[in-house]
């Protein structure tokens, strides 16, 4: 999927690291859509530190998002998030 809209939120980056004790980061963003007659406000996130590198967001920035969308299940309840795997500034 793919949307264009003006970052309004840029969190901490957070990090952690897995079973295993390989490392990852991950950035969550907010974009609020530019072309719509109601604006839709979608959250999503980065995952990787070279991926939050290269996009480089900051507030006001309008940009292209690809993204797709997951869902997962934990203790019984459903969970989505927004992936972002590629940024296009605009």
């Amino acid at each position: 999927m793919e949307i264009i809209g003006k970052i309004v939120v840029v969190l901490p980056v957070q990090t952690g690291a897995n079973k295993s004790g390989k490392a990852w980061s991950k950035q969550v963003y907010v974009l609020e859509e530019t072309d719509a007659r109601y604006p839709q406000k979608v959250v999503f996130e980065l995952f990787g530190e070279q991926r939050i590198k290269d996009a480089d967001l900051h507030i006001d920035e309008v940009v292209k998002l690809y993204f797709s969308i997951d869902g997962s299940e934990y203790n019984g309840k459903w969970y989505s998030k927004n992936n972002g795997f590629r940024v296009e500034k605009q």
